[in-house]
């Protein structure tokens, strides 16, 4: 039995070799294909078998990268030229009040259509793990900077935030991603939110919390992450903000919950 088991380990060391190469293999990083030493056909055929595969992904994820770039170009280009032809068609001919209004509702329905697009565009590249820019950072200070660049429109809202830390919170991760998790989610928090209303933000060890007031049911769990999910009392959003959160949990395999809990919407990230 002693023999036999040696024999073994030392006939499948090149498939798991092989088998540890692929698991460390990132698509678009990695600068070569898993390869190991072995004179075993089996194996061989496996490598030339993975190897075909990789250059087949290899070049689905280029062209698919190219397309995301190109179609980020392409659209937000004549978006961009449509919202400053109206501009200074306000500016320079005489409209009357009504006319006027609808010009805005149409550059407000094209700006509508560039955040829709960057926000389809970011998915994309989130779902393609196309970040990978990983560091060790610390949460707390990404929540204060959100808190400070979102007062005005707090205060625009008559909306009070509150911020309490109860430990330091690290993660490793791309910065922009968990910047964009803190600020889909406070954003969230003061746009659903009532005049007069709350906005609580939690670090707790390996979690944050942010809870707001809002309207006085609870919303769908099952429904409240999926895209273009929005509520029925705001319209004007993309309803892609919690998607994208959703999606950044996913990739980092964090966990992202809501909870209706004293009259209060409560979504929780845990690290």
């Amino acid at each position: 039995m002693v023999i036999n088991n040696l024999v073994l380990q030392r006939l499948w060391k090149p498939f798991y070799e092989l088998l540890n190469e692929l698991k460390n293999y990132r698509l678009g990083i990695s600068k070569s294909f898993p390869q190991v030493e072995t004179k075993t056909k089996e194996f061989s055929d496996l490598q030339d078998a993975v190897t075909t595969l990789l250059q087949y992904s290899e070049k689905s994820y280029e062209q698919q990268k190219e397309f995301i770039g190109n179609a980020s170009h392409e659209l937000q280009t004549p978006l961009a030229i449509a919202i400053g032809k109206l501009e200074l068609l306000i500016e320079k001919e005489n409209f009357t009040e009504n006319q006027a209004e609808k010009i805005a509702e149409i550059m407000e329905i094209i700006e509508r259509l560039v955040r829709l697009n960057k926000s389809l565009l970011l998915l994309t590249k989130i779902e393609n793990k196309q970040f990978f820019d990983n560091q060790e950072i610390k949460v707390n200070h990404i929540v204060e900077k959100n808190i400070e660049d979102l007062q005005d429109i707090a205060e625009f809202k008559e909306v009070e935030i509150s911020f309490s830390e109860n430990s330091e919170l690290l993660v490793k991760a791309d910065a922009a991603l968990i910047n964009i998790i803190v600020s889909n989610l406070l954003r969230n928090a003061i746009f659903h939110n009532i005049k007069s209303g709350k906005v609580e933000v939690q670090i707790n060890a390996k979690k944050l919390i942010v809870k707001n007031t809002g309207i006085k049911n609870s919303l769908n769990p099952e429904k409240i992450f999926t895209r273009f999910q929005k509520s029925e009392h705001h319209q004007s959003g993309s309803g892609l903000g919690l998607a994208i959160v959703q999606a950044i949990a996913e990739l980092y395999d964090f966990s992202v919950s809501y909870d209706f809990k004293n009259g209060m919407h409560e979504f929780t990230v845990n690290f």
